[in-house]
This record gives structure tokens, sequence and C-alpha cells, in this order.
């Protein structure tokens, strides 16, 4: 039986699409989905005793990104611009 010549194992956030720089930016298509579910893990962070920063942060995040729903054209670019934009005002 041939020997198969193994592929070099990328590691780490490598591996996921979103970490190479060619392809569109994932996130602002489906951010829309996350930001509900952000504020509900901060809340049970936060009875729990846990500070829930981080997750509110990224559900503010989130929403700014509302009106690039299902839009796969989004690029990575846009989504940063948004992001420097007053809140509102993206």
């Amino acid at each position: 039986m041939p020997r198969r010549t193994a592929r070099p194992r990328r590691r780490g956030a490598a591996r996921h699409p979103s970490a190479d720089p060619r392809r569109p930016a994932g996130a602002g298509p489906h951010a829309w989905r996350w930001e509900p579910e952000m504020r509900e893990i901060a809340d049970t962070c936060e009875a729990a005793g846990i500070p829930g920063d981080f997750a509110r942060t990224a559900a503010r995040t989130s929403a700014r990104w509302d009106h690039h729903k299902d839009d796969h054209t989004v690029t990575g670019a846009r989504l940063l611009a948004d992001l420097r934009q007053p809140p509102g005002r993206e």
C-alpha cells in the first residue's frame, strides 16, 4: 500500500477559516444571532458573581453589525470601519 504523505498540521486559531485574511469576514453576517446569546451569558455570569464584561462587549459589537445580517459580501475592512464609528452611526 502506498504511503500517504501527511500534510502539515495547523495549530490554534490558524485552523479556523476566518484566520485566512483572503477569506471574507464571517462574523458580520452572523452577528445578529450572537447578540442576545451574549447578553444572556453576561447575565448568567453576573448572577454567579463572575464579571460579564467580555460577554456584554461581544453583545454590543454584534449589535453594531446587525445591518450586515446575511450579507456574505461584507469585508473585514467594512466590519472594522463600523467599529470605528460612534455607536448608531455604522
